[in-house]
């Protein structure tokens, strides 16, 4: 799945169950239901992009600027994503954009697992997960945006799970 397509799916879910996310909540949520899903079924729920440690704990860099315009607050529903690639001189070279989610082109089992997981999350104040984020040895090791390693992400929630 596409980190986007999931921020918008737990944005979708969260606003259906009336616990709509902030940003850092959202960064929270898909943290640690990747990291339920790895202890599940050995394999990241995101393909396309890597968590980064960052002061509050792992954060998905495009989702966070896609939706860092909301700043603290809820946000109401997931928008037009607009991607532009840019060659070596800086030069547009393509814009892609999209209208956001379509559900019906998601993973089946991946929404009925983040379906029945996603309220465990949704339960936490986002102070709390960035508390429990910040326990992992990865945050303690990785320097500011160091990549995440989904094999010590297993690693350590097999162990340390919170849920």
């Amino acid at each position: 799945m596409k980190a986007m397509d999931l921020a918008d799916y737990i944005i979708m879910k969260a606003n259906e169950l009336k616990k709509p996310v902030s940003n850092l909540m959202l960064q929270k949520v898909m943290y640690f239901l990747n990291a339920d899903y790895l202890i599940n079924y050995s394999k990241s729920l995101i393909d396309d992009e890597k968590f980064e440690r960052w002061d509050y704990g792992p954060v998905l860099r495009t989702v966070y600027f896609e939706y860092s315009s909301n700043h603290a607050s809820p946000i109401k529903s997931y928008m037009k994503h607009i991607n532009i690639q840019r060659d070596n001189d800086n030069h547009i070279v393509d814009i892609d954009v999209s209208d956001g989610l379509d559900v019906n082109s998601l993973n089946e089992e991946e929404k009925e697992f983040i379906n029945n997981h996603i309220n465990k999350f949704l339960m936490f104040n986002p102070f709390d997960l960035v508390s429990k984020s910040h326990k992992e040895t990865q945050w303690k090791k990785l320097p500011n945006n160091g990549e995440y390693s989904n094999e010590e992400t297993l690693n350590y929630y097999k162990g340390n799970r919170f849920w």
